[in-house]
């Protein structure tokens, strides 16, 4: 028996052990899978964000590749209808007299030279089949330029041809003539006795310079600033004139179809003989602005100086919240004369109606002292009665 229980017990042992060691073994089995889902989760994670970025990559290859794809069918059609080549010459100037020019594409500067005068210009070549070049000649004193296309006429990509005179340091010169199909005019610093420029579209700018002549745009303003004009005529058909800082002298006429007209001159206003047109727009005239001066607007001054302005839609303002009063003035708009005259009938009837309260005044107070009056007689020969009767009572006593 005793044998039997000790078997017995040891067998017991024997499962207890057993039973130890595979219980540490059923927890690590349990715990692998969980470790395995938490890597499978991280590793799903930077996956996607993986897949994420390559996908950008790859797009943002592409767009640089579809639009460099686009520039290349961009830039080779540009090529196609462009001149590749350019070139830059230069002609020395000596005792310059005038300047003729007959451009078609081109920017223009006139400008003093700290050196010797020349003229400097570009030329542009497509092959041997296109070109735009110009013909220059400078024989006494006469300074010619002309454009030459060879071909069809280019564009150059980022590009224009520009045409740079630079003039004697000192002096002026007599004429300026010039024609320019598209392209910016720019003159500084010059003194021209006679003017006559013609620009079909652009813009002209004029600094520091003595000028007289005519200037026509039809696309594109007219700027002026610190210079003086004289017997000088400016028209646009678009576009703006500017003057600012600068003096004008007699005979002036600016005329623009559509754009505004904005004169700053040094001399006041009471220097000018003014006659304006305007459709539709301000004018204003120092410290003076009015509406739609359609049958126009006349001030005689009795001044050396006369200046015509036309414009049929824009504004019109000369030496804008100057003080002067311009006298004998002639407002020729048929609604300010409708004003007007309702202003004077106003004025009138103010005027008789002061007039009538003070004759009214008048004859009241001139009634009322004849009343006082009237009653003061009366009392007075009331108290004569009195005293006379009192004076009865006492000789009959």
């Amino acid at each position: 028996m005793d044998d039997k229980k000790i078997k017995i017990d040891e067998e017991l042992i024997e499962d207890k052990n057993e039973n130890k060691e595979e219980k540490p073994n059923e927890t690590k089995k349990i715990d692998l899978p969980k470790i395995l889902e938490s890597l499978n989760k991280r590793y799903l994670i930077f996956g996607l964000i993986g897949l994420v970025l390559m996908g950008l990559v790859i797009f943002k290859i592409s767009s640089k590749k579809n639009a460099s794809i686009q520039n290349v069918a961009t830039t080779s059609q540009i090529d196609e209808n462009s001149y590749n080549q350019s070139r830059i010459m230069r002609v020395d100037l000596n005792k310059i007299k005038s300047i003729d020019f007959d451009l078609g594409s081109s920017d223009v500067r006139i400008q003093r030279s700290n050196t010797n005068p020349y003229i400097e210009y570009t030329e542009l070549f497509r092959g041997d089949d296109n070109s735009y070049k110009l013909d220059v000649s400078f024989e006494e004193g006469v300074l010619k330029l002309k454009s030459k296309v060879k071909g069809k006429q280019l564009y150059m990509k980022d590009k224009i041809p520009i045409v740079r005179i630079f003039l004697p340091s000192e002096g002026g010169i007599e004429e300026i003539k010039g024609s320019i199909t598209a392209g910016d005019v720019k003159i500084d610093d010059l003194e021209v006795k006679n003017f006559d420029l013609r620009i079909v579209s652009g813009n002209i700018s004029l600094n520091n310079g003595y000028f007289q002549g005519s200037i026509r745009n039809e696309s594109g303003s007219i700027n002026l600033t610190k210079s003086e004009l004289l017997n000088t005529k400016l028209t646009t058909v678009t576009g703006d004139i500017n003057i600012k800082e600068s003096k004008l002298g007699n005979r002036l006429d600016f005329t623009t179809s559509t754009g505004n007209i904005i004169i700053d001159a040094k001399d006041t206003i009471d220097n000018y003989n003014v006659n304006a047109y305007l459709d539709v727009g301000n004018f204003v005239l120092g410290n003076i602005s009015y509406r739609n001066i359609t049958d126009g607007y006349l001030s005689d001054n009795k001044a050396k100086n006369n200046i015509n302005l036309r414009t049929k839609i824009g504004d019109i303002v000369f030496n804008r919240g100057e003080g002067a009063k311009i006298e004998n003035e002639e407002y020729l708009t048929k609604t300010s004369k409708v004003k007007d005259e309702e202003d004077n009938a106003l004025e009138k009837n103010i005027d008789r109606t002061e007039k009538e309260n003070k004759k009214r005044k008048k004859k009241k107070k001139e009634t009322n002292q004849d009343s006082l009056e009237n009653q003061n007689e009366e009392s007075n020969d009331n108290e004569d009665q009195d005293l006379e009767k009192n004076s009865e009572e006492e000789e009959n006593n």
